[in-house]
Order: structure tokens, then sequence, then C-alpha cells
């Protein structure tokens, strides 16, 4: 199921150095960051999923 979101791109509501929670069809997800630090408002994407966290970069 959560499969469906990899490729997904979306708009940090926070700023995500390392870890963060976010929003994804109405359920909050742990995200790794696998890049550069994304700051609130920019885009990032969710790239995997890492045990039952996703994996996004910029």
């Amino acid at each position: 199921m959560e499969e469906k979101y990899i490729g997904k791109e979306l708009v940090a509501e926070r700023d995500i150095e390392e870890t963060s929670k976010i929003m994804v069809g109405g359920i909050y997800w742990t995200v790794e960051n696998i890049g550069h630090p994304i700051k609130r408002g920019e885009k990032f994407v969710i790239t995997g999923i890492k045990g039952n966290k996703f994996l996004i970069t910029k």
C-alpha cells in the first residue's frame, strides 16, 4: 500500500534535517532525509521505503 506514495512530490511544512514526521494520505509517517537538509516550503520527493519509514530527498 505504501508503495503508491513513492515518487510523490510534497512541500515541507517544517525544516527536515535527518528525520521528521509528515502527513501523507491523512496518516503521519516517519521520514528519513537521505539528501541535503530541506527547509520549510521546499519541495521534496518520497524516493523509497526503509522498514516503516519513507525515504525522502529534495
